[in-house]
């Protein structure tokens, strides 16, 4: 499946279950320090993709292209834009929302990722 020129590939789920052991003081701070860089990576990640649902709204409602926030990515979205539905887009701001309400609740930054990706994916069918 291809999104913007990205394309998904499946990758085996592998869980991985760690150490069961109490962890220190130290290795629960530096777990936590980590978790939160993270959150704010994916914060990061999620305006950014704000940004470009903003740019396929615009261009799928037949805006001027001088409305791009993404300048260097124009062709890409308006392609897109032509392929994809208002209903899909409008699944995908739905998505892009409830990804940043797990992201701020406690939900791992990983699976929030992957849920929007899939569910993304789905609305591309």
């Amino acid at each position: 499946m291809s999104f913007l020129g990205l394309t998904t590939a499946e990758e085996p789920l592998i869980l991985d279950f760690g150490d069961w052991s109490e962890p220190s003081d130290a290795s629960a701070k530096a777990h936590l320090s980590v978790l939160a860089r993270k959150r704010e990576q994916t914060r990061s990640v999620l305006e950014l993709l704000k940004i470009l649902l903003r740019d396929l709204f615009v261009l799928s409602a037949g805006g001027d292209e001088k409305y791009v926030l993404n300048t260097d990515m124009t062709g890409r979205l308006t392609q897109s834009s032509q392929q994809l539905t208002w209903q899909s887009l409008s699944a995908m701001l739905k998505a892009l929302r409830e990804a940043e309400m797990a992201v701020d609740g406690n939900v791992t930054p990983r699976l929030v990722l992957e849920n929007l990706a899939a569910r993304v994916a789905e609305t591309t069918r």
